[in-house]
C-alpha cells in the first residue's frame, strides 16, 4: 500500500513499533528530545530515524475500568430507590427465611444476568451468576 505521495506506508507503519520487542512506541512529546527508550524493553530509538515521517494522532479520553463501570452501575441502581423483590429463601449466614434481590446484566449479552441477594435480617450479601 502506498500513500498519496507514493511512499510505502508499510515502512511508516513499521516505525510505530519497537524493532527489538515489537511493542507500540510512545513518542516523546517534549521539544528537543532526540532520543528515547522503548517502555517495554528499553531499546534506544533516535528521532532522526523518523525524518520525513508525519504522524497524526487522535487523543481519546481514557475509559473507566470495567470494575469502575460496574460499581457506578450498582450505585446508580441503588440510588434510584427502586423496590427490591423479596424472595422466600434462607440466608446462608443467619438462616433467616427472607432475602431481597435484584438482577443486573454484568457479563456479555449472550450470558445470564447476575443476581444480587441481601438478607433482610443480617444484611449478608451474595451474588450468583445465572
Amino acid at each position: 500500500m502506498t500513500s498519496q505521495s507514493g511512499i510505502d506506508i508499510d515502512v511508516y507503519a513499521s516505525k510505530l513499533f519497537c524493532e527489538e520487542c515489537g511493542a507500540l512506541l510512545s513518542f516523546p512529546t517534549e521539544s528537543g528530545v532526540n532520543r528515547w527508550g522503548c517502555s517495554c524493553c528499553g531499546a534506544k530509538h533516535h528521532l532522526s530515524d523518523y525524518n520525513g515521517v508525519v504522524f497524526n494522532f487522535n487523543t481519546t479520553i481514557p475509559r473507566k475500568s470495567k470494575l469502575q463501570q460496574l460499581q457506578e452501575q450498582l450505585e446508580e441502581f441503588k440510588s434510584t430507590e427502586q423496590e427490591f423483590s423479596i424472595i422466600q429463601e434462607q440466608c446462608p449466614k443467619c438462616g433467616h427465611h427472607e432475602r431481597k434481590f435484584f438482577t443486573m446484566q454484568l457479563r456479555s449479552a449472550d450470558e445470564g444476568q447476575t443476581v444480587f441477594y441481601e438478607c433482610m435480617k443480617c444484611g449478608f450479601k451474595e451474588r450468583v451468576n445465572n
